[in-house]
């Protein structure tokens, strides 16, 4: 057993609570449970207990053996000294608090219903990619949207917070963090940290004044490493642009071996992704304004709607050449970039500003997006639970990477669920 499982108990007051008294035998009555405490310290704090008809007003602490009070050194550690109630599974050894007074202790090991200790037991398999697939299928789908619905905005507020710290980078400079965010999602995840690197030492407010597109993509290749051995005319034109803008504005490049081009299809390269970049910064002014003032998805698809230069019509990195074919970003890349930069932007910006119909635009913009296909909606699929946009899937997704994962099975409404079956 898990010592979660005990809060989930204690919590939710879920043990027989008929003649309650301590391991030494004195009486014990609840009258605040406290507050369940997610920091260091003990694991409820501000309780309200009745101990042999004298009111104590402190702090509870759970484990599932009292001889864990102990071994985790609570004895030395003031922040327990206000410790006014140890509840354990069993008491295996009389402990005391700092001052050497013995705890007052209860034990709850033949206060709980069996039935949900062998469920805990068997609904929850920490082996399985999901602990309770075996016994999700009885789990009442009609109650899954809204959930769903929970797990995305859980979702959103926790990118959100997230996002929040990189805009303090930024200096509170929107444009500025938009264009970052966007950068860390174009190369997708094999290049995901390179592109966050390349992020990193773009000179922007000296880029963001460029109006030509190949001094752009000079700034851009350059930074990456990618023009040190030039292979053609149109590399080495760049590399020469660029051999001046390192000198004017200091820059420092990267290492080419951080780019991964193997086992991609080469409309994924990130040489490609680098050329797109450069036409949409460059044709693309106040990213940050479109964004927050688009009314729907189609809008904010549109601003991804950019050539690269001439050259990328017959190449898919430099000095190789292959059939003619333009490099637009497709639609695969734009609902990745839509679902993860575009609308998490609007959210904080609307969070920030208190905006509530900001807010669920966002809502409603996801689920007006096709749902994604990846190797965790599949899971959910094979288990018999469908998306039906993109609001399912990132729900899902926030489900199995921050609950399931993690197995927060009774922080999880399925899991608490099928705990009482």
């Amino acid at each position: 057993m898990r010592e979660e499982l005990l809060h989930h108990i204690w919590k939710f007051k879920r043990f027989n609570h008929h003649q309650l008294c301590s391991t030494t035998g004195e009486a014990i009555s609840i009258i605040n449970y406290g507050s369940h405490n997610q920091n260091a310290g003990p694991d409820f704090l501000d309780a309200r207990i009745y101990i042999n008809k004298t009111l104590w007003v402190g702090h509870v602490e759970m484990h599932i053996y009292s001889a864990e009070w102990d071994k985790h050194r609570h004895q030395s550690d003031l922040a327990y000294n206000n410790v006014i109630l140890h509840v354990v599974l069993e008491d295996n050894k009389k402990v005391c608090n700092h001052n050497g007074i013995p705890l007052c202790t209860l034990e709850l090991k033949n206060r709980i219903d069996t039935k949900v200790l062998a469920n805990y037991q068997n609904l929850f398999n920490p082996v399985l990619s999901i602990a309770c697939q075996a016994s999700i299928k009885n789990y009442p789908l009609e109650r899954l949207p809204i959930y769903l619905e929970q797990l995305l905005i859980h979702r959103l507020e926790r990118k959100s917070h997230h996002l929040n710290s990189l805009l303090k980078r930024c200096k509170n400079n929107w444009e500025l963090f938009t264009l970052r965010l966007l950068i860390s999602y174009i190369g997708g995840k094999v290049n995901k940290e390179a592109f966050e690197n390349l992020a990193s030492k773009i000179p922007y407010r000296h880029a963001l004044r460029m109006t030509s597109l190949s001094q752009m993509e000079a700034l851009l290749f350059g930074l990456a490493g990618m023009l040190e051995n030039p292979l053609d005319k149109y590399s080495k034109t760049l590399a020469k642009e660029f051999s001046f803008l390192k000198k004017k504005y200091t820059l420092q490049t990267m290492n080419p071996i951080e780019w991964r081009f193997s086992r991609m299809r080469p409309v994924n390269f990130p040489s490609i992704r680098i050329a797109q970049l450069a036409s949409l910064i460059i044709n693309t002014s106040k990213l940050f304004n479109k964004i927050v003032n688009s009314t729907g998805v189609q809008e904010l698809f549109s601003l991804l709607n950019h050539q690269t230069s001439a050259y990328w019509d017959q190449h898919y990195c430099f000095g190789r050449h292959s059939k003619q074919k333009k490099k637009t970003i497709g639609k695969s890349m734009k609902t990745v970039i839509t679902i993860n930069v575009f609308i998490p932007v609007i959210f904080t910006y609307a969070s920030v500003s208190s905006d509530l119909m900001l807010q669920e635009l966002c809502l409603e913009m996801y689920s007006n997006i096709p749902p994604e296909n990846n190797k965790i909606i599949r899971l959910w699929k094979n288990l018999g639970i469908k998306c039906q946009n993109a609001a399912h899937s990132q729900a899902l997704i926030e489900l199995k990477t921050q609950f399931c994962e993690p197995i927060k099975c009774l922080n999880c409404q399925i899991g608490t669920k099928l705990l009482l079956e």
